[in-house]
């Protein structure tokens, strides 16, 4: 939409994308209007202008428009509106809607990418803006030339177009589907606004000295005067080039903070699966070395030669298992775990293999879920931690395990016992991880655990884990 707003934005609802059919009705409608009511008034009111004259504002219009600043893919700043608000200056509201309906150039329309019911919007809009400000300039300070009245009379025509303006290409932009009006406005302004705001407010010292330059030394000199045009929309390029660079220093900053917190996050999971790995595995293996010596010990005390060839191979047996799973965690760090695919699979080798060591017998009932990995190995993690707690410490006869979808986007692990139970507050975290590992794996996750327990009630823990971050 091309427009004098800003200090000019052409285009800005002229993107590849068609208009809808509202669109294009609005479209014809104000251009229909605009050329129709203009012919009436110009009939009506001939201007004491000579084609000369309005011929030389028009060529001046077009010469600042092609000084035009690219904002984004479908907002252009042409730098019009100084050469429009100084013929506001001097000529009717009618003569200067017909300079800005002639001499407004889209950009698009040389590169052949507007179509006939856009380019006749764009210059109608930016008509009907140039004459509101006109009418707006003459009504505050008619014959406005002294300094510092002719300043204020272009801020009051400023606000008229600018007004005029934005309301056209709003309901353009709308109308078509393409934003709200509210993010409309806001890319009006570009990536740097208050710079914006200093160049576009300049046109009011600008518009005066255009106009003084046309009146003392003729047209020719108003095409040379436009020259000075070109400075602004230097450092208008390098605000907005400046602005993107700063929003592209910002995503890569953002994308490095998030590379930096991800990196933690996966050294935070190492250690939780390490902590969990030697809990689990390693631990009770070393416990049953230790079991084993001590009664070793004892026998060799109490001269229970005999016993030690029943006691001895139990200790080698304890040993080799040590051994085993201290390979099976070096082996795990090497190909990394976080790679779980089949949860309901991995929780039930859990369970067979607990049950072929003499584990009591595990009632599983699992569905399908689909999480991230991340959530997958805490499921696993939790099953294998309660699991085996219930099975070796607990003296349950039977266990329970549920895996299902609570809701959307939770799923629910469940796993109870009949054990001899336990007191939650009474457990020493000092000496005993297995539940604190527990809780923080879930908490990492964004999930909660909860522990239901009591000395010879049994135990149920429920962990409720979100399927996606």
């Amino acid at each position: 939409m091309a427009t004098t707003a800003t200090p000019s934005v052409a285009a800005a609802t002229s993107a590849a994308l068609g208009d809808s059919g509202r669109a294009k009705a609005f479209h014809w409608i104000t251009s229909g209007v605009t050329i129709f009511g203009l012919a009436v008034l110009l009939k009506a009111h001939p201007p004491r202008e000579d084609a000369a004259e309005i011929a030389a504002w028009v060529l001046a219009c077009l010469l600042a428009d092609l000084m035009y600043v690219r904002i984004g893919r479908s907002i252009t700043l042409s730098m019009s509106l100084p050469v429009v608000l100084a013929a506001a200056l001097l000529h009717s509201p009618a003569v200067t809607a017909l300079i800005a309906l002639l001499g407004s150039l889209d950009p698009r329309e040389i590169q052949g990418k507007s179509s006939v019911e856009r380019i006749l919007f764009n210059r109608s809009q930016v008509a009907i803006s140039a004459a509101t400000a006109s009418l707006a300039m003459h009504a505050i300070a008619p014959g406005a030339s002294d300094w510092p009245l002719v300043v204020v009379a272009c801020a009051v025509g400023l606000i008229a177009d600018s007004f005029v303006n934005v309301a056209l290409v709003v309901t353009s932009t709308v109308l078509s589907g393409r934003a709200q009006w509210m993010e409309i406005i806001v890319g009006l302004w570009g990536s740097e606004p208050a710079a914006s705001l200093g160049l576009y407010l300049s046109a009011c010292i600008i518009a005066p000295l255009l106009a003084l330059i046309y009146r003392d030394w003729g047209p020719w000199a108003l095409l040379a005067g436009t020259a000075v045009l070109l400075p602004i929309r230097v450092a208008l390029s390098r605000i907005q080039a400046l602005g993107v660079s700063g929003e592209i220093i910002k995503i890569k900053d953002a994308e490095i903070a998030s590379a930096n917190e991800s990196a933690l996050d996966e050294r935070r999971d190492e250690r939780l699966t390490l902590a969990g790995d030697l809990h689990d595995e390693v631990l009770p293996a070393l416990f049953k070395v230790h079991l084993m010596g001590e009664v070793l010990k004892q026998d060799l005390a109490c001269g229970r030669l005999l016993d030690l060839d029943e006691d001895l191979p139990e200790l080698l047996e304890a040993t080799t298992s040590a051994q085993q799973a201290v390979r099976r965690v070096v082996g795990d760090l090497r190909s990394s775990r976080m790679a779980i695919r089949d949860v309901a699979r991995a929780i039930r080798g859990h369970a067979d293999q607990l049950e072929s060591e003499g584990g009591p017998r595990i009632e599983l009932s699992l569905c399908d879920v689909e999480c991230t990995d991340r959530a997958r190995l805490v499921i696993v993690q939790v099953a294998r931690e309660a699991l085996v707690n219930s099975s070796r410490y607990s003296s349950a006869r039977r266990i329970q395990l549920s895996l299902r979808r609570q809701s959307a986007s939770l799923a629910e692990l469940r796993i109870s016992d009949d054990g001899r139970g336990f007191d939650p507050d009474d457990v020493d975290k000092g000496k005993h991880f297995g539940l604190q590992l527990v809780t923080e794996r879930v908490s990492a996750v964004g999930g909660k655990l909860s522990v239901s327990s009591s000395p010879g009630s049994g135990t149920t823990i429920t962990a409720r884990i979100p399927l996606q971050p």
